[in-house]
C-alpha cells in the first residue's frame, strides 16, 4: 500500500518540477512591448511647400532588448525628404529612442497622417499615424501710418503693422521693401517671432526719386 502511494506521487512531483522550471525561465521582450510615447511637429502647423521636422519617441517597456531593423516614415500629404534609419539595432530594456524626420508639406490645407513604421528583426511591425496640419494662411501686412502726399527727394516715415492670423506662432518674420526709384532705411526689418493673433509694427524712412510704386513683403 505504501509503495502504491509513492508510485502515485511521482507524476505529481514531476509536474511540480516542470512548473518550477517554467516559472524560472527568463522573460523576453517582444514587439508588443515597444510603444509610441510622444510625437511632435515643428513648426506646429505647416504651410504648403513648407519644410519642418517630425519627431517620434518610442519606449521599450519590456524586460530585455528588442532588435529593430528599418524605421521609416510613409508620406501622406506631408512627405519625408530622406530615410535616415535604414538599420536601427537594439532598443534597451526600459529605455526610449527618438526618431526625427525632415518633412515637406506637399498638400493643400487639411490634416494629414504620415505613417511612422518600425520593422522588428524577430518579426512584427509598429505602425503609428502622426497627425500633421497644413494651413496656408499668410501673414497680414498693412500701412498704418503715412503722409498724405509724397514729394521727390523728400524723406517720409511709413509705419507698417504685421499680423499673424495663423493657428501657430510664426518664426523669423521679416519685412522687406521691393521696387525701384526710391531709397529706404532700413533696407529690411526683422521682427522675429509672432504669436498666434499677435502683431508688431515696423518703421521705414522712404525717399522717392519720383513717381514710383513701393511694395512691402512680409515673409
Amino acid at each position: 500500500m505504501h509503495q502504491e502511494r509513492r508510485r502515485r506521487a511521482v507524476p505529481f512531483l514531476l509536474f511540480l518540477l516542470i512548473a518550477a522550471c517554467l516559472l524560472a525561465s527568463p522573460a523576453v521582450a517582444g514587439p508588443e512591448d515597444v510603444t509610441v510615447t510622444s510625437v511632435a511637429v515643428d513648426p506646429l502647423v505647416l504651410m504648403q511647400g513648407d519644410s519642418g521636422t517630425l519627431t517620434v519617441v518610442v519606449q521599450n517597456t519590456g524586460p530585455t532588448n528588442v532588435q529593430v531593423g528599418r524605421v521609416r516614415l510613409y508620406g501622406d500629404g506631408v512627405v519625408p525628404v530622406s530615410e535616415p534609419y535604414p538599420s536601427v539595432g537594439d532598443i534597451g530594456a526600459g529605455t526610449g529612442r527618438t526618431f526625427s524626420f525632415a518633412v515637406r508639406a506637399d498638400a493643400p490645407d487639411g490634416t494629414y497622417y504620415p505613417l511612422f513604421h518600425m520593422d522588428f528583426r524577430d518579426n512584427g511591425t509598429l505602425r503609428y499615424p502622426v497627425p500633421v496640419r497644413v494651413d496656408d494662411t499668410p501673414l497680414s501686412l498693412a500701412v498704418v501710418g503715412r503722409p498724405e502726399t509724397f514729394s521727390p527727394g523728400r524723406e517720409v516715415a511709413l509705419t507698417l503693422r504685421v499680423g499673424n492670423p495663423r493657428p501657430n506662432a510664426a518664426a523669423g518674420v521679416q519685412v522687406t521693401p521691393q521696387g525701384t526709384g526710391f531709397s529706404v532705411t532700413p533696407t529690411g526689418a526683422f521682427i522675429g517671432n509672432l504669436a498666434p493673433d499677435g502683431s508688431a509694427t515696423v518703421l521705414f524712412n522712404l525717399t522717392p526719386a519720383g513717381e514710383t510704386n513701393v511694395t512691402f513683403q512680409a515673409v
